[in-house]
Order: structure tokens, then sequence, then C-alpha cells
């Protein structure tokens, strides 16, 4: 635990070839117990490419300064002097040429952590007596997460796609190269000779992509000739994962293009898995199983009374917390006593009481402002 600590506060760009649900999950580990004041979470939008990641360092170092103020507005500097220190060279390790779609520090006492987002957070300062950690829930839980296989009798390689953006897997099982194709007329020829050599080729891959998919679990997006993914369907161990199908030969494809011509059926799938998650809503109204209303499911929440609870993505509340039956909604932010979130602060109750959190697009949950749960009894 020791080593993992001081690998962490020195930055997570060493864990590169890892999967960055595994890393959110590492540190969701570490901060999901903090309970002592103050809980520094620091959130903004990042860019994985120049010049607009040169902007990134800048706006951190903007919100730095956010927090210092907050924390001395509050602490004199010989109490609190240490923590912004490690909160400054936290900053310093990372390496914003690395940088993703969003970026995450969370520093106390004993925790000096960031983690990197594939999706845009907004510039957010939290200060509390827990960390704010839906960012983390999202990315390990993450919908809008697919991956595309482009495959043909030649080779196969393989992407991760985050809503509108991909990017090429690069490791020891892909890009795959099919060593036993061959282009001897005499030997293709011999059709039920090539045909087993496709299929050989077919099953190594398709034990790489679940190798991905064990750690990363996701929906899959085929792309090549009709006759190869057919060929793929019939051997893969999971083919009811494929979503749809991109009919183009992806031996040279951009991951721009890849992207573009996947996120449309990957969308359409997740519009249609969110329909569902509504409708399981909706029928718990018409059963008077469900609590909308942030009070009340302040409340409930506390009791042990929430099954699953939905929430829109870029839902965020302040509140006062007078104790687990009563908080007071306010529109004051970055106050002394104000909880920044008490929306992160339900959705961390509910998984610890082994309730489901589902995250669905800004606007879907109106009706229920915002955020609803339904009961387990």
């Amino acid at each position: 635990m020791e080593l993992l600590f001081f690998m962490l506060i020195l930055g997570l760009d060493q864990f590169e070839t890892s999967n960055h649900q595994d890393i959110s999950k590492t540190i969701f580990d570490q901060v999901k117990n903090a309970r002592e004041y103050p809980c520094v979470t620091i959130t903004l939008e990042t860019h994985r490419t120049a010049p607009d990641s040169k902007r990134d360092p800048i706006v951190l170092k903007n919100l730095l300064t956010q927090a210092e103020e907050r924390l001395l507005a509050e602490f004199s500097k010989r109490e609190i002097g240490d923590l912004i220190e490690k909160m400054k060279k936290l900053a310093e390790s990372i390496d914003h040429s690395h940088n993703k779609e969003g970026l995450i520090l969370f520093v106390n006492k004993g925790l000096a952590l960031y983690d990197r987002m594939p999706f845009a957070l907004n510039e957010e300062v939290i200060i509390h007596e827990t960390f704010a950690t839906r960012n983390l829930l999202r990315n390990i839980h993450a919908s809008e997460t697919y991956y595309v296989l482009a495959i043909s009798k030649q080779k196969a390689r393989i992407f991760e796609g985050h809503s509108d953006k991909a990017y090429e897997i690069l490791n020891k099982q892909f890009p795959a190269e099919n060593n036993i194709y061959t282009t001897d007329r005499l030997e293709r020829s011999m059709g039920a000779k090539e045909d087993s050599k496709l299929r050989e080729f077919f099953n190594r891959v398709d034990k790489g992509f679940l190798e991905l998919y064990k750690e990363d679990p996701a929906e899959l997006v085929l792309m090549g000739v009709e006759a190869n993914m057919a060929d793929y369907r019939a051997i893969a161990d999971q083919h009811k994962l494929v979503v749809g199908a991109i009919h183009r030969n992806g031996d040279t494809v951009k991951d721009h293009e890849v992207a573009a011509a996947a996120w449309p059926i990957v969308s359409e799938a997740l519009r249609q898995r969110r329909q569902e998650a509504i409708a399981e809503l909706e029928q718990a109204v018409s059963e008077q199983k469900f609590t909308s209303g942030l009070p009340e499911m302040w409340r409930m929440v506390n009791q042990g009374r929430c099954d699953a609870l939905y929430v829109e993505k870029g839902f965020f509340q302040p509140a006062i917390i007078h104790d687990h039956e009563n908080i007071e909604l306010t529109d004051l932010h970055s106050a002394p006593g104000i909880c920044d979130d008490i929306v992160d602060e339900i959705i961390e109750i509910a998984l610890q009481m082994k309730a489901r959190v589902v995250f669905v697009d800004n606007g879907s949950l109106d009706k229920f402002q915002r955020m609803a749960m339904i009961n387990r009894y």
C-alpha cells in the first residue's frame, strides 16, 4: 500500500499502459472512506493536444489559488500550510502532455492523488469533510465507452472510444497480424484449409479483445467487410456484445474516422438503454415506490431505503447539512459550513448501501427535479 501511494503521489503517468477504469477504481478505493475536514477536490476540463493543452496548467494554477484562498479564510497559515504545499507539489507532478478531457485532484492531510477523465469536467473547487467522487464513479461505470474492432483477413486493430472520440489501442495483442494467412493461389484454392486458418486468426483476435473486455466492459462495434464480420461473430465468445457494424475496410482507418462512424451507432444503443432505465423509474412511480426532491432523498438514503438512484450527469447542488434527516438547499457556493455538492454525498451513501447508481443525460429527469430514487420499501 505504501508503494502504491508513493507512485500515485508522484503522478499517474507511470500507469499510462493501464486502463483508465482500473486507475479510477484504485483511486476510488483510496478516497471513498476519507472522513476529515478539509478534503479538497479540484476538477477541470483538459485537452489532449496543443495548443489547447498549453492552457491546462494555467487553469489548474488558478484553481489552486482559489482553493488556497478558501482554506486560508478558515485556517491559519500554520494550520493549513502543509496541505497547500501538498496541493502544489501534486499539481507540479502532472505531465499535461498526457491529458485527456478532464482532470481531477484529491488532497487532504494523508492523500494527494489525481486521475484523468475521458470526458470534460466543470472547473470546480470542492472543500468538504469527504472527497467528491462522482466523476470517478462515472468513469468506472462509463456507459459512453465502447470498442471498435476493425478486422480483415490480414489484420485486426482495436480502438477505444468515448463519445465522439476514439483512439487506437496498442498493446501485445493489437494490432494483430495474420501470419498464417497466405496469398499462395494453390493453397487458397483449398478453401477448407484457408477457412481453418482464418478461424484460428479470428479466435486469437477474440481472445485479445476479451482480455480488454474483462478489465473494461463495454459494447463492441465491428468494422470490415460483411463476410469477415460474419465469420468473426460465428466464433466470438461474447457475440451479443456487438451493437452494430461499419461496412468498410479498417486496415488503414484513422482514429477520427472510427469515432465519426461508430459514435452514432453507440449513441443509439445508449439511447435505448436509457429509455429502458427511465421506463423502470416510471414503473416505480406508478407503484408509488419512488422518491424525488433532495431533502426527502437525503432522509431516505440515510435510512438505507435507496434501491436505485438516477442522476443527471451535470446536476450539482450546494446545501447545509444539519443532520442525517435534514438538509437546507442553498445558492451559496464556497462558504464555510456548506457542502459544495449534496448530490455527490447522496451518491456515496447510496453506494455504501449497495444501491445501483445510473447516470443519465441532462434533461432526462426534469420532472423529477434532476434526480430520483427507487425505494427498497
